[in-house]
C-alpha cells in the first residue's frame, strides 16, 4: 500500500493532511484490492480521516475491484459513525455493489451490523422491495445468516416476511435451510403477521423440505412438533421431506420423520420411494432403518427398477451386498430388461461388478435388445477395466444381441479403441458379421473411428469383406464422408470395390457431395472415374443430380467424361436439369458439357429443366407466375443487388401456397391428430410413420392433396375456407399454420413433448369453428433415412420452404424456448424414458432412452435456419408486438454471420433466399400495419422502408416516443413525392427532426407534405417552413407544405401565422402515412 493508505488505516489525521498537501493522490487505488484511502479509513472506522478526505473533495463513489463503495465498506464492518458521516456528505444510499447488486443496507443486514441497519432505517427511506442479484430482500439476508437482532429490526419495520427471491424462497426457507432455529421461531411467532409455514419455492419445496435436505435435525423437530408442518408435503418432483433426507444420508432426520409417522412408502414423480433414494445414494444406515420399518424392498419405480437396481447403479458395494441378502432374487429386470449387474456395468462400478460375480449372478443375462453386461461395457463404458473384469470372469465375448452384434461390434460403434484392443487380445472374432453382414470394420468405418479402423487393419481384418448390400467398409466410409478412414482403407486396397449394383465408393462420395473424399479417390491408382452403375450412371451423373457443384468441378477437372449417357440417355447435364439446379446447369455448360444432346425422351437438358419447373405449376392448369421481379437498380444499395430468380410461386397469389403444397408433396398435419397424440402421451412420429396414422374419427393424420385442392382462398383477404358435409353441409375457415422451432436432439425435434404441448395449447380452441392444418417439418417432410424417391421429394420441398413462412395465408408460431428441466422431468414421469426414433445403429424406428439422444442446447436465437424462418415470417403486411421486422439484405447478412447452421453451406442458401424474398416483398407491398414494436425493431423497420417502392399506406402504433418522424422520413426516401402524415403525438421535437431528415439528397424528390397532427406549436411549424424555404433555393422542385390540426377545427396552410400551445404527450403514438403519388 501507498503511504496515504497506511496513514488512513492507522488514523493519523495530521499525516494524511500532510501527504495530501504534498501532492498524494487522494483517490489512488491499491494494486491488490482497488481500495482508495477513503475505503480503508471507512473499513477501519477512522471517522476523522474520513471527514478530512471528504473535505479534500475525494471521490466518494469510487469502487473497489469487487464493486464496493466506501459506504458499502463502512456498512459491512459496522462503522456506524463513518456511515453517518458519508451519508451527511451526500453518498448515494441506494447505490448497489457491482457483483451482488447490494445496497449499503443489504451489506449491513447480511453482515449482522444491527447498529448500522438501525441507523440507515432511521435516516433513510429504503425501498422494502429492493433486492440483490438473487432477488433477496434485507430480511432474506439477515435470516439466511442468522442475525436475530437485524431480523427483529426488520420485522418491527414491517418488512414482508413472505417475499420471495428468484428461486421462490422466503426468509423462512433460508433460515430453515441454514439451521437457524431462533430465526425460524421469530418468523413463525411474529405477533402481527406470522409467515406462511407451508410456502413453497420454485421447486415446490417447503421449509421442512429444506431443513430435512440439509440435515438440520433441530429445525425439523421444531417445524414438526412446535408448528405442526405437513410432514408429507410434496415438491414438484413429488418428493416428500423423507425422500430429501434419505437421498442425502440425513439419518437423524430420517429417524425423526419416521417416528412422527411420515409415509415411508410415498412415491415421487418417478414412482421412487425413500428406500429407492437411499439405495441410489448409497446410504446404508438409512436403508437398514427403512427395512427395519418394513419398507417394501420389492417396490419398483417408473422404469421397473427395484432398490437393488438403484443401489447397483449408485455404486455402493455395502448397500448392494446388504440388499442382496434381503432379496429373493438378484436377477430382477427393469423395463429395458436390464438386471442390477447391467446397471452396475453401465455406471462402471468395479466393486459392485465384482460382488455380482462373486455372488454368481448371471453374467450372460440379456436385456430387451439382447445385450449382455459385456455388450453394455463395450459400448457405453469407456473404462476398459470393466471390460477386463468381465472377460476375466469368462463372459461370452462372442455373444450376439438381437442385431447380431458382438461386443467388438459395439466397441467399434462407440469408437473405443482400448476396449476393442482388449477384446481382440482375448480372441474376439474380428470377421464376424451382424444380421446385415457388417463386420466390426464396417461399423468403425461408418462411425468414422480412425483409431479403431487402424487397429483392425493392423490385426489383419479383411478390408474387402462385404455386407448384405455388397458394400465393403470403404463404401460406407465414402458415403459418410469419413476422409481419414477412407485414407486408411484405400492404402490397403489393390482394386476398386463394387457391389451387385456396380456402385463404387466414388459413386457414393459424389452422390453425397463429399468433395474431399472425391478428390482422394480420384488420385488412387485403382479408381475408374467413369465406372457406371446398374443404371449406367457414372459419379458425375450423381453429383449433378444432387446439385454438388464443387464435386462436379472436381470430377470435370479430374477428366470425367462430360457427356456420357445413362440407360435412359441422360447425360450429367440432364441430371442437373432434372433437379432444377439452374446455377449448376449454367456452370456445366461453361465447362464444356454439351447442352444440345437429347435423352431417350428426346429432351435437351434445358427442356428437362423447364419440365421440372412445369411440375410446380398449379393443378388447375394455371402456370406459376414469376415470383421475383427485379427492382429498379437505383432503388437498391450496391451491397444488396443480386440476380433475378424465377420459377417459384407468387407470395401474393392466393392459391400459390396450395399449389406448392400439392406439387412438392408437403403434407400438413391435422390439429385433431396432434391433440390425440398429446392426450395419449405419444411423441411426434416421422413423416414416414405418420402416413399410416389416423385420428379417432378414422381421418388420415396428414392432409391429402385432394383436400387441399378443395380449399378456396379469398384473393383480397387471403381468408381460406373449405366446404364440409359431415355432419351438415357448411363452410369452415381453414387456418394454415407453420411451426418454427428448434430441434432439441439430432434424432427427434421434441423428445419431451414440449413443442407438441405448445401447439395444442395455442390452437386447440380454434377447432370449434375452424379447420387447422399445420406444417410441422418432422411430420410434413420425409426424414432421415430417406430412400431415393423420398429424397427427391424432400429436395423439391426445400426449394420452396420459404413459402410456408412468408405467404400471406399462413400464420407462423415461433416456439423459441427449449424444454426446461421441469418440463423434461415431468415428461419422464408421465411418459417414461423411452421414445420411438429412427436409430442409425439399427436402421429402423425403435424405442430409445431419451438420455441416449444427441441433444442440441443451442438457443433459437443463435440457430441460422430459425432466424431465417423468423425473417421470412416478417415479410408480411402486418407486424405487431414482438414480431420481427423485415431486414434489408445487407443488414440481414451481417447479423446472420454469427449464427449457427447445421451445414456451413446452408448460410449461402439462406442469404440468397432472403435476398430474393425481400426484393419481391419490397417491390409489391402496398400497405403495412405495425403495432407495439420495440425501439430496436423500429430502427430495423426504418432501415427497410426506403426499399418499399410501392408502399401506399403505413400505419404505425407504438409507445416509444420520437420515432414517428423516422418512419415518415423513411417512407419519403422510398420514392414518395406527395405524402400525407397523420399523427396524434407529433410535437415540436418530431417536426424539427423530420425537417432535418428531409433535407438530405435522398428526399429531394418530395413535392408536397401534408401534416395532420395535434401537438405542434409555432416552433415546430417554423422548422418545417424553413425546410420549404431551403428547398426553393437549392433544388429544382419546391415542396408545398400543408399543416392541419388533427381535430380539423383550425387549419394551417403554408405560410399561416396561427400558433397554439403544444399539448401533453400521449402514452402511445399512432402514425398514418399515405402516399398519394410516387416519382416515375
Amino acid at each position: 500500500m501507498r503511504p496515504l493508505h497506511i496513514a488512513a488505516e492507522y488514523g493519523h489525521v495530521d499525516m494524511v493532511e500532510q501527504l495530501l498537501k504534498g501532492g498524494c493522490n487522494e483517490d489512488a487505488k491499491s494494486d491488490k484490492t482497488g481500495e482508495t484511502p477513503l475505503h480503508i479509513a471507512a473499513k477501519c472506522g477512522r471517522v476523522k480521516v474520513v471527514r478530512k478526505l471528504i473535505n479534500w473533495n475525494c471521490h466518494k463513489e469510487i469502487e473497489t475491484k469487487e464493486g464496493l463503495r466506501p459506504l458499502h465498506t463502512a456498512a459491512e464492518h459496522g462503522r456506524e459513525d463513518v456511515v453517518d458521516a458519508l451519508i451527511q456528505a451526500g453518498c448515494q444510499q441506494e447505490a448497489t455493489t457491482k457483483m451482488h447488486r447490494e445496497t449499503a443496507l443489504h451489506v449491513a443486514a447480511k453482515s449482522g451490523k444491527n447498529a448500522v441497519v438501525e441507523l440507515l432505517l432511521d435516516i433513510t427511506r429504503p425501498d422494502k422491495a429492493a433486492a440483490d442479484v438473487e432477488g433477496r430482500s434485507l430480511l432474506h439476508l439477515a435470516a439466511s445468516e442468522g442475525h436475530a437482532e437485524v431480523v427483529d429490526l426488520l420485522l418491527a419495520a414491517e418488512w414482508d416476511q413472505d417475499a420471495v427471491d428468484l428461486e421462490g424462497g422466503t426468509p423462512l426457507h433460508l433460515a430453515a435451510s441454514e439451521g437457524h432455529e431462533h430465526i425460524v421461531a421469530k418468523l413463525l411467532e411474529h405477533p402481527n403477521r406470522p409467515c406462511q409455514k407451508e410456502a413453497t419455492d420454485e421447486k415446490g419445496r417447503t421449509p421442512l423440505h429444506l431443513a430435512a435436505e440439509c440435515g438440520h435435525h433441530n429445525v425439523v423437530r421444531q417445524l414438526l412438533l412446535d408448528y405442526d408442518c405437513d410432514k408429507d408435503s410434496r415438491d414438484v418432483q413429488g418428493s416428500t421431506p423423507l425422500h430429501s433426507a434419505a437421498s442425502r444420508n440425513r439419518l437423524p432426520v430420517v429417524e425423526l420423520l419416521l417416528s412422527d409417522g411420515c409415509d415411508q412408502e410415498a412415491t415421487d414423480a418417478e414412482r421412487r420411494t425413500p428406500l429407492h433414494m437411499a439405495a441410489l445414494a448409497g446410504c446404508k444406515d438409512i436403508v437398514e432403518l427403512l427395512l427395519q420399518k418394513n419398507s417394501d424392498q420389492e417396490a419398483i419405480d417408473h422404469e421397473c427398477r427395484t432398490p437393488l437396481h438403484l443401489a447397483a447403479y449408485g455404486g455402493c458395494r455395502d448397500v448392494v451386498q446388504f440388499l442382496m441378502k434381503k432379496f429373493s432374487t438378484k436377477e430382477t429386470k427393469d423395463d429395458q430388461g436390464r438386471t442390477p449387474l447391467h446397471l452396475a456395468v453401465l455406471k462402471g462400478s468395479l466393486p459392485v461388478i465384482q460382488l455380482h460375480i462373486d455372488e454368481h449372478c448371471n453374467k450372460e443375462a440379456q436385456d430387451h435388445k439382447g445385450r449382455t453386461p459385456l455388450h453394455i461395457a463395450s459400448f457405453i463404458n469407456a473404462d476398459k477395466d470393466v471390460v477386463h473384469l468381465l472377460l476375466e470372469s469368462q463372459c461370452d465375448k462372442e455373444a450376439m444381441d438381437k442385431e447380431g452384434k458382438t461386443p467388438l461390434h459395439l466397441a467399434a460403434a462407440a469408437c473405443l479403441r482400448d476396449v476393442a484392443e482388449l477384446l481382440l487380445g482375448k480372441g474376439s472374432n474380428k470377421e464376424v458379421g451382424d444380421k446385415k453382414g457388417r463386420t466390426p470394420l464396417h461399423i468403425a468405418a461408418i462411425e468414422g473411428s480412425r483409431d479403431v479402423v487402424d487397429l483392425l487393419l493392423r490385426k489383419r481384418c479383411n478390408q474387402a469383406a462385404t455386407d448384405r448390400k455388397g458394400w465393403a467398409p470403404v463404401h460406407h466410409a465414402a458415403r459418410e464422408g469419413k476422409l481419414e478412414v477412407v485414407k486408411l482403407l484405400v492404402a490397403e486396397m489393390t482394386k476398386e470395390p463394387t457391389n451387385g449394383e456396380r456402385t463404387t465408393p466414388l459413386h457414393l462420395a459424389a452422390q453425397e457431395g463429399h468433395n474431399d473424399v472425391v478428390k482422394l479417390l480420384l488420385v488412387t491408382d485403382f479408381t475408374f472415374k467413369d465406372s457406371a452403375d446398374k443404371n449406367g450412371q457414372i459419379p458425375l451423373h450423381l453429383a449433378a443430380f444432387g446439385g454438388h457443384q464443387e464435386v462436379v468441378k472436381c470430377l470435370l477437372d479430374g477428366g470425367c467424361s462430360k457427356d456420357i449417357r445413362d440407360k435412359h440417355g441422360n447425360t450429367p447435364l440432364h441430371c442437373a436439369g432434372q433437379s432444377a439446379w439452374r446455377d449448376l446447369l449454367d456452370f456445366m455448360v461453361c465447362h464444356g458439357c454439351n447442352q444440345d444432346l437429347k435423352n431417350a425422351a428426346g429432351l435437351r437438358p434445358e427442356e428437362v429443366m423447364q419440365d421440372a419447373l412445369f411440375r410446380r405449376r398449379s393443378p388447375r392448369g394455371r402456370p406459376a407466375t414469376a415470383m421475383y421481379q427485379p427492382l429498379a437498380e437505383d432503388h437498391w444499395p450496391e451491397a444488396s443487388r443480386t440476380k433475378n430468380y424465377e420459377g417459384g410461386y407468387d407470395l401474393f397469389d392466393p392459391h400459390g401456397l396450395v399449389d406448392f403444397l400439392v406439387n412438392a408433396d408437403v403434407r400438413l398435419v391435422r390439429l385433431e391428430y396432434l391433440v390425440e397424440l398429446l392426450e395419449s402421451s405419444k411423441a411426434l412420429p416421422r413423416r414416414q410413420e405418420a402416413e399410416e396414422e389416423k385420428t379417432s374419427m378414422d381421418a388420415p393424420a396428414l392432409v391429402a392433396p385432394s383436400e387441399l385442392r378443395q380449399v378456396d382462398v379469398n384473393p383480397e383477404t387471403f381468408h381460406a375456407s373449405i366446404m364440409v358435409k359431415d355432419p351438415t353441409p357448411r363452410r369452415l375457415t381453414v387456418r394454415f399454420v407453420s411451426i418454427s422451432h428448434v430441434w432439441e436432439s439430432r434424432e427427434h425435434p421434441d423428445p419431451w413433448r414440449f413443442q407438441l404441448q405448445s401447439v395444442v395449447d395455442k390452437y386447440r380452441l380454434r377447432l370449434l369453428d375452424s379447420v387447422v392444418w399445420i406444417f410441422f417439418d418432422f411430420l410434413s417432410l420425409y426424414q432421415y433415412e430417406r430412400d431415393e424417391a423420398q429424397d427427391r421429394v424432400f429436395r423439391l420441398a426445400l426449394q420452396g420452404m420459404h413459402l410456408l413462412y412468408s405467404h400471406e395465408a399462413v400464420e407462423v408460431q415461433r416456439i423459441e424456448a427449449l424444454a426446461s428441466k421441469e418440463v423434461r422431468d415431468d415428461c419422464l414421469a408421465r411418459n417414461g424414458s423411452l421414445i420411438p426414433v429412427y436409430w442409425e445403429d439399427e436402421k429402423k424406428v425403435t424405442d430409445v432412452p431419451i438420455d441416449q439422444l444427441k441433444l442440441n442446447e443451442t438457443p433459437y436465437s443463435l440457430r441460422g435456419w430459425c432466424q431465417a424462418e423468423t425473417q421470412w415470417a416478417a415479410l408480411r403486411t402486418s407486424m405487431k408486438d414482438e414480431c420481427p421486422v423485415p431486414l434489408p439484405p445487407h443488414i440481414f447478412r451481417e447479423r446472420m454471420k454469427r449464427l449457427l447452421f447445421t451445414h456451413r453451406e446452408d448460410s449461402d442458401t439462406v442469404f440468397e433466399l432472403h435476398d430474393m424474398l425481400f426484393r419481391h416483398k419490397a417491390a409489391t407491398t402496398t400497405q403495412l400495419l405495425v403495432a407495439g414494436l420495440s425501439v430496436e425493431r423500429i430502427a430495423d423497420l426504418t432501415a427497410a422502408l426506403p426499399f418499399y417502392s410501392e408502399l401506399q399506406e403505413l400505419v404505425l402504433t407504438v409507445t416509444t416516443e420520437h420515432v414517428a418522424w423516422k418512419a415518415a422520413a423513411a417512407v419519403v426516401e422510398s420514392g414518395a413525392c406527395d405524402v400525407q402524415i397523420e399523427c396524434n403525438n407529433f410535437g415540436d421535437e418530431e417536426a424539427i427532426c423530420l425537417s432535418e431528415a428531409l433535407s438530405n439528397e435522398r428526399s429531394q424528390h418530395l413535392e408536397r407534405l401534408h401534416l395532420i397532427c395535434d401537438c405542434l406549436s409555432e416552433l415546430g411549424q417554423k422548422a418545417l417552413e424553413r425546410l420549404t424555404e431551403r428547398r426553393r433555393g437549392t433544388v429544382r422542385l419546391s415542396c408545398h407544405l400543408v399543416i392541419e390540426s388533427k381535430d380539423r377545427n383550425r387549419g394551417y396552410g403554408y405560410g399561416g401565422h396561427e400558433s397554439r400551445r403544444a399539448q401533453p404527450q400521449q402514452t402511445s403514438t399512432t402514425l398514418r402515412v399515405l402516399v398519394h403519388r410516387r416519382r416515375t
